[in-house]
């Protein structure tokens, strides 16, 4: 059983290999492997633990470090790809239980093998979603399909809103807090921009992605005031990004951080209310704000 993000995968990797070698090649073997296992998430064939099972005994079989670094390099690509493809919680769970399955097999007993150490640190793959918060505008299929772009951003940062909840239920040290400062990235150019001329791209790729974050992860963000508070610093309770919006008014002492929270959701109610945005952004914020009153309660 095959799923759709499983096949176009592979009609987009036999088109690259058209443009770069002038022949429609179809995946190579270390990249189907990374598409069946991952569509078998996708599907619900096979749980989380057989497949990190799976691609334990695959990363180990590799003769060389080379092969292992690359063969790991695209197998996590691939699981960004696939989030990116769907809105499904229940797909994104299970690609984030999956990760966590993984990082455990890499902290078992034989950690020094290269293997163990790639998956003990899931090397590299906070890098990967560092390279992909640079915004819609640099997918692929930004230029031809700007919706889809919008829609792959929109995803991503679902599964990384998952994955942060995940890991503050059962954390393990690859992904330590950078995934929040990341949400909190999303949340401050969403919901913290002015709503200018200038800003409006701001609102139209970020918003619906901030709602995202309050529905998904909320519960954590309401109970923790120093919820992505590091952004980006090594440590814990750094200083939080702010918005323009936000920022004017703490420093002209109309607000106080403890506030911010009430804020997103006002910015929410204005975003839900301006017919200038898209349905989808609207429905979005109207849903987020919802959530927040649900935590609130």
């Amino acid at each position: 059983m095959s799923s759709t993000w499983a096949t176009n995968q592979r009609e987009q990797i036999a088109e690259i290999n058209l443009n770069n070698t002038g022949k429609a090649t179809p995946p190579s073997p270390v990249q189907e492997f990374a598409i069946t296992t991952i569509s078998s998430i996708l599907t619900g064939d096979s749980t989380s633990e057989a497949a990190a099972d799976s691609v334990h005994q695959w990363l180990t079989s590799l003769p060389a470090s080379d092969d292992l670094e690359n063969a790991w390099y695209q197998f996590h690509s691939l699981i960004y790809s696939a989030a990116m493809s769907t809105s499904s919680d229940k797909s994104h769970q299970g690609l984030v239980d999956l990760l966590f399955a993984l990082a455990h097999r890499g902290g078992g007993d034989d950690n020094s093998s290269p293997s163990a150490q790639i998956l003990a640190e899931l090397k590299e793959f906070s890098w990967t979603a560092r390279d992909l918060w640079n915004g819609p505008e640099t997918f692929s299929s930004y230029k031809t399909n700007p919706a889809q772009a919008h829609r792959e951003w929109v995803n991503l940062n679902r599964f990384l809103a998952h994955l942060s909840v995940q890991q503050r239920n059962t954390p393990v040290a690859p992904l330590k807090n950078w995934v929040e400062d990341m949400g909190m990235w999303t949340i401050t150019d969403g919901l913290e921009t002015a709503s200018g001329e200038n800003d409006e791209n701001l609102i139209t790729e970020h918003a619906e992605a901030a709602a995202a974050w309050l529905v998904i992860a909320g519960g954590d963000i309401y109970a923790d005031e120093k919820w992505g508070g590091r952004d980006g610093n090594s440590v814990n309770g750094g200083p939080q990004r702010a918005g323009e919006l936000w920022g004017e008014m703490l420093a002209r002492g109309a607000a106080e951080q403890a506030g911010r929270w009430d804020f997103w959701k006002q910015r929410l109610g204005q975003i839900a209310g301006d017919k200038k945005n898209s349905q989808a952004i609207r429905n979005a914020a109207r849903g987020a704000e919802g959530a927040m009153t649900k935590v609130e309660s």
